[in-house]
């Protein structure tokens, strides 16, 4: 997989991403909660309802703000690659597979 550095982004840029993408972290996890044997049927339903409902808003902001922020920088190559922040540095990388040339 290569790793090309295509941009950076503000830091409030840097921000509103890192909240959407430590959420989506914190809903995943939370899936897990679902299996404690101590909740029933009916509570693990409602907790799942919900946190399915949670999970597609935040993947809906989640792509929008990269959809957006690309427009708004021209990005190239999100649809050959998958872009990436650096939380640290708040430059954004094009992660792209490498055909074989076998």
């Amino acid at each position: 997989m290569s790793r090309l550095r295509i941009g950076t982004v503000t830091e409030k840029e840097k921000k509103e991403i890192e909240k959407l993408y430590e959420r989506k972290l914190s809903l995943q996890e939370f899936i897990l909660v679902l299996t404690n044997p101590e909740l029933d049927d009916i509570e693990k339903n409602q907790l799942y309802e919900k946190v399915l409902a949670d999970i597609s808003q935040n993947k809906l902001a989640y792509e929008d703000w990269w959809h957006k922020t690309s427009q708004k920088y021209n990005w190239q190559g999100g649809e050959t690659g998958q872009w990436r922040i650096d939380f640290k540095t708040n430059e954004i990388f094009l992660m792209a597979n490498n055909p074989c040339s076998c």
